[in-house]
């Protein structure tokens, strides 16, 4: 007689634990990796913001120059070749708004030197990427995205000096 063969479908208890065994290793060791990642593009994408604010400024301020080398300077103050020729400079040169005073001054002022899909603004505590604040000549521009309220990311530009300072960490 010919005796049958078992054969086995499925896993032992032991295979079992020893996948959930390894599953929980990797867990306890990449899972700290991970959030730690969404900290530093929350970080790069502040840095990366503030780049572009500055390199705006910088380019306005070039425009203002060519300006008063050429003689051609707006008796306004405003920086002409640059943007929609509405933006206004500081007497050294550097981007101030368009007219607005306080935070309304410095939302024209980031939404007229960044270009393309820019990050949104908000004075209040509404939905928006960053909220910005001012102080005397500082516009401030808190990062909101990563819920950090003690010690936000922050990019500050100086309307009077042209200094654009950027705290990401």
């Amino acid at each position: 007689m010919i005796a049958k063969m078992s054969h086995q479908r499925g896993f032992t208890l032991i295979e079992l634990i020893v996948v959930i065994a390894v599953i929980g290793i990797l867990v306890v060791v990449a899972l700290p990796r991970f959030l730690n990642s969404a900290d530093d593009a929350h970080a790069v994408s502040v840095r990366s913001t503030g780049s572009a604010l500055a390199g705006g400024v910088i380019l306005a301020r070039g425009q203002w120059e060519m300006n008063r080398a050429r003689g051609t300077q707006d008796a306004r103050g405003r920086i002409l070749g640059f943007g929609a020729d509405d933006m206004l400079a500081s007497p050294a040169g550097w981007p101030q708004g368009s007219g607005g005073s306080g935070i309304a001054a410095c939302m024209e002022v980031w939404r007229g030197v960044m270009q393309g899909p820019i990050p949104t603004l908000a004075g209040d505590a509404g939905q928006a990427d960053y909220q910005v604040s001012r102080s005397g000549s500082l516009c401030r521009y808190a990062y909101r995205l990563d819920g950090r309220t003690a010690t936000p990311r922050t990019i500050t530009y100086d309307t009077v000096s042209g200094v654009v300072d950027i705290r990401a960490d």
